[in-house]
């Protein structure tokens, strides 16, 4: 996949090439930077009837851990913005992804966790 060296932002950047990791598993873009009531959702995407909502973290270098980006409370918080943007579907199956890009000039690395 090519490197996105047009994008200048690096949280724009990481959004990027998760979305694209995504698409390339078979998942079409639903909406990005979702605002709801109670927050932001980074990307929904989907495929048949499967919802994946992902919080993408970018960070510069490859010395992060993926247990280290998000605090249990933000981990609640977004688990409850996925049931409450699902609470009108309830008969499709969803998921939360955390996707941890690390880029360090132009490569990167990947790394995803379900919560």
């Amino acid at each position: 996949m090519p490197y996105p060296f047009w994008i200048k932002d690096l949280g724009t950047r990481g959004e990027y090439l998760a979305r694209r990791w995504y698409h390339r598993l078979g998942y079409h873009l639903v909406g990005r930077n979702i605002r709801i009531r109670q927050g932001e959702i980074d990307l929904i995407m989907a495929r048949r009837n499967r919802v994946l909502f992902v919080e993408v973290k970018t960070r510069s270098g490859f010395t992060h851990k993926i247990a280290d980006v998000l605090s249990k409370d933000q981990e609640r918080r977004l688990i409850r913005l996925a049931e409450a943007y699902m609470s009108v579907h309830p008969d499709i199956h969803w998921a939360f992804f955390l996707t941890l890009v690390q880029v360090k000039g132009r490569q990167y690395t990947m790394v995803h966790a379900r919560l």
